[in-house]
């Protein structure tokens, strides 16, 4: 066998190996879980390859991953609201479309997550249990994975330390207290488990206020696929927006 014969066989034996990762119990189960929000025929749009994407981190279990880029779908979906609702150009009207939405992507891209969800809700885009969700979401998911700013995830607690000598175990050397939130940075496993917890629901979330907007956008399409025995009112409404908090 030659060297590079020899190469190739050990690249696909540590892929499939690494494939084999994946195969698990839990990731059957999430497929089998989010299996019907993709199998349909819906609008690529805005959104159609980003959700994919996560829909993957989920069913693989890279849940940082997932809850990052939900972090994206998140900022994708409201400046995507905001700019859609208020264009009133078609796109055959090629000038006028072009400076429209140059002035609409001006007025909301660079502009704050915070801000931009009050003018959705001004809009009447989202209901005040969205806003009130939505605004959650920004504080302690996108905030902490995309901004690492991680102390509304770590407990409020004290670890209490005694520090020991390898000559004289028996007896302590020193002994205090250090706040948990002073340790965040060092507590990668913090993060994972917060992401392992909550990446799903996040998804869910967002993904049932775009899938409603883009289906809004596409009356006749939304026609077809309830004609087709498709339950979209039902797939788009899993989160619980007047109850549920983050």
């Amino acid at each position: 066998m030659s060297d590079n014969r020899y190469k190739l066989e050990n690249i696909k034996n540590n892929l499939s190996d690494f494939l084999s990762v994946f195969d698990t119990p839990e990731a059957s189960e999430m497929y089998f879980h989010l299996f019907e929000r993709f199998h349909m025929t819906v609008p690529s749009g805005s959104f159609g390859i980003l959700r994919h994407e996560i829909r993957n981190c989920l069913i693989f279990g890279l849940y940082q991953a997932a809850l990052t880029l939900t972090n994206h779908y998140l900022e994708r979906f409201v400046k995507v609201a905001l700019i859609k609702a208020q264009s009133t150009q078609m796109m055959t009207a090629y000038e006028s479309f072009t400076k429209e939405q140059e002035t609409l992507i001006d007025e909301y891209g660079g502009q704050a997550l915070y801000r931009n969800l009050l003018e959705a809700r001004r809009l009447e885009l989202i209901t005040e249990g969205e806003l009130a969700v939505l605004q959650g979401f920004r504080k302690f998911y996108r905030n902490t994975f995309s901004h690492f700013d991680n102390k509304e995830i770590t407990p409020d607690v004290d670890l209490h330390m005694t520090q020991f000598s390898f000559d004289n175990p028996g007896t302590p050397l020193s002994s205090g207290k250090i706040s948990l939130k002073s340790l965040g940075m060092d507590m990668g496993h913090l993060a994972a488990e917060f992401a392992k917890d909550n990446a799903l629901v996040y998804f869910l979330a967002i993904d049932d206020l775009a899938m409603r907007f883009e289906l809004r956008q596409s009356p006749g399409l939304r026609e077809v696929m309830i004609a087709n025995g498709i339950e979209v009112d039902r797939i788009f409404s899993q989160i619980n927006f007047d109850t549920y908090r983050p």
